[in-house]
């Protein structure tokens, strides 16, 4: 049996021999192996089989891994989308302002005209962006209590669910718009408008039903008032009705809430007919608010009305440092370069034309508002006057006329300065009463005070000097009493022939108001009555106050030629020179003392340059008197 097992068995290592070529052959054994080569080739195809199954498996596998995976990373991105949509939305919500002006309801009959609410909408959104732009303000939009921010725009309704309406209702929850409604309807007389602006109570207006953009108009006015008391007001004024604006202001300084009441009373102050009154209403808005720079602009100019020369100019530096410093007092920031016009202004309180000028002319390289830009233009042109440049300030003039010129700015002087340069006293008056009439309609304090302080004294003046003096005393009766310190009334006591009357007024000027031009027509005075050493003390008054006035230098340059030292008067003509470089007299007086010191050629070269700048008629014949 053992053997018969043994046998079974022992083909197999035969055949597995043969097929390794370790047996020998026989047709038996080339059976079995040629039976084990295939069972052995079926059970390596299987397994092949088996390993391209898993394979398979294992690329199915990744591939859908990687699926699974990119559609979760497109789930997130897509709700990242989602969340940075929405939040945008939201945001935009929360910071959205302006206003928006949803359609009105109109009758069926103006519907079918055309006049639906949808147009109505439109109209009225026209009429307050006129309104808008028709204000001219200082004050920034953010200061306002309910400031309407500068967008007004009609939304049209849509229906259903959107992006659009999901918007509106999230600006409704969550922003800051004034949103308008109303609706116009038939009244026994005609029309009537009703406009709403989200808490504020409807203002209901009437009109002609002919007169649609009338009633448009009066509604657009009314919602202004009632929802922009503030800018109204100053819409008010820029239109020339002041007492309208006073009328607004005063309801809000004495009903609005605290923050407004110190805007409110700025208002009144620089729109307040009586000076003193105007002092008093500023310094109560300072009270609220002592960093309000618009307060302190409207005490600097009503003390300068009562010829408080100290509080003018401590009030006026004060609000142009408010100004140009952190917070703008108050101011806009896009009108913050108003304060180098301001400041401009101010060196011509000191007599200081040469800081003048600079200020000038460098605010007005990079101002771009119309408005601003005249303010530099009239400055410059006013400052150049008194450095005796003539046809510079002339250029400026823009060819336009005193009396036109002063229509657009409020008050001009370019010409009536150049015709006092000139001597030409006709043309002084001329100019002077073409401005007051200009300006005898007007109702606003500020031009009210350009006629008291500017162009009374103009006019008395010219007609003193011509000689008419009972017209120019009935001049100066018409005017305040705070003029006087301007020296008209000693003007027509010289003309009148009482000089020693004009002296003391004079010297009582310079005590109201000590800056270098008073004193230095107190010394031309004196010097122009043989009064050398009282000249001579004006004039260094003038140069003690203001070391920058070449009008004092040189008169004290003129008086020490008088008196035989032209060496010491070429000194002072010198430092004349640094501040009024093309005065044509003072080169002109700077050659008589070069000819005194024999200097022929360097007085040649004075006389030359004389010729080349404004010449008086009086200056020209007197330069060509001279033999060099």
């Amino acid at each position: 049996m053992a053997d018969e097992t043994h046998d079974s068995h022992a083909g197999e290592p035969a055949a597995a021999g043969v097929a390794l070529g370790r047996a020998s052959r026989s047709k038996d054994v080339d059976a079995r192996a040629a039976e084990y080569l295939a069972k052995q080739s079926r059970v390596l195809d299987a397994q092949l089989e088996d390993q391209d199954l898993h394979h398979r498996h294992l690329r199915l596998k990744y591939f859908g891994d990687r699926l699974r995976i990119g559609l979760q990373l497109l789930a997130i991105v897509f709700g990242l989308v989602v969340a940075v949509g929405l939040g945008a939305l939201i945001w935009q919500a929360h910071e959205a302002d302006g206003v928006v002006i949803e359609a009105f309801s109109a009758p069926p009959d103006l519907a079918a005209k055309g006049l639906t609410g949808q147009v109505l909408a439109s109209q009225l959104q026209d009429r307050l962006n006129r309104l808008q732009a028709a204000t001219r303000s200082a004050r920034p939009e953010a200061s306002y209590s309910h400031g309407w921010g500068e967008d007004v725009k009609v939304e049209i309704p849509e229906t259903g669910v959107s992006i659009g309406e999901l918007q509106r209702l999230l600006r409704g929850w969550l922003g800051h718009e004034t949103r308008i409604g109303g609706e116009v309807y038939h009244t026994p007389t005609g029309l009537g408008l009703t406009v709403r602006a989200s808490d504020h109570p409807g203002d209901e207006v009437n009109g002609p039903e002919d007169d649609m953009p009338g009633l448009l108009q009066k509604g657009a006015e009314a919602l202004y008032a009632s929802t922009q008391p503030y800018r109204y007001g100053d819409y008010l004024a820029g239109k020339g009705r002041i007492d309208e604006a006073r009328a607004v202001y005063q309801k809000l300084a004495d009903e609005g809430p605290r923050e407004e009441r110190a805007w409110a009373l700025s208002g009144l102050a620089r729109h307040e007919p009586e000076a003193q009154r105007g002092v008093a209403l500023a310094r109560e808005a300072l009270a609220i608010d002592p960093k309000l720079a618009a307060a302190w602009l409207a005490l600097a100019n009503n003390a300068n009305r009562l010829g408080d020369k100290r509080t003018y100019r401590d009030s006026a530096q004060r609000a142009i440092d408010l100004i140009q410093g952190q917070g703008h007092g108050g101011y806009a920031e896009r009108l913050a370069i108003e304060a180098r016009a301001m400041r401009a202004a101010l060196y011509t309180s000191t007599n200081n034309y040469a800081a003048c000028r600079q200020e000038a002319q460098s605010g007005l390289a990079v101002a771009r508002d119309a408005r601003i830009r005249e303010e530099f233009e009239n400055t410059l042109a006013f400052c150049l006057n008194y450095l005796h440049e003539t046809s510079a300030s002339r250029a400026l003039a823009h060819g336009e006329d005193d009396e036109t010129r002063t229509r657009r700015l409020g008050y001009s002087e370019i010409y009536s300065i150049t015709a006092r340069i000139d001597e030409n006293w006709p043309e002084l008056l001329r100019n002077a009463q073409g401005r007051e009439r200009a300006l005898s309609g007007s109702t606003d304090p500020v031009q009210r005070n350009a006629i008291e302080t500017r162009v009374l004294p103009d006019e008395a003046g010219a007609l003193a000097r011509m000689g008419r003096i009972d017209e120019a005393r009935a001049i100066l009766a018409r005017m305040p009493p705070y003029t006087r310190h301007l020296g008209v009334d000693a003007v027509i006591a010289l003309y009148s022939g009482d000089r020693a009357q004009a002296d003391r007024l004079y010297v009582r000027q310079t005590q109201v108001s000590p800056v270098p031009n008073n004193f230095n027509r107190l010394g031309r005075l004196r010097f122009d009555g043989g009064d050398l050493d009282g000249a001579l003390a004006a004039f260094r008054q003038g140069v003690a106050v203001g070391p920058w006035s070449a009008d004092d230098h040189e008169g004290w340059g003129e008086v020490l030629m008088a008196k035989g030292d032209a060496a010491g008067a070429v000194v002072k003509f010198a430092e004349a020179q640094k501040t009024a470089p093309r005065w044509a007299r003072l080169h002109l007086k700077w050659g008589e003392a070069l000819m005194k010191l024999g200097k022929r050629d360097e007085a040649r070269a004075q006389f030359k340059a004389a010729a080349t700048m404004d010449l008086t008629p009086a200056e020209r014949a007197e330069l060509a008197a001279q033999k060099v």
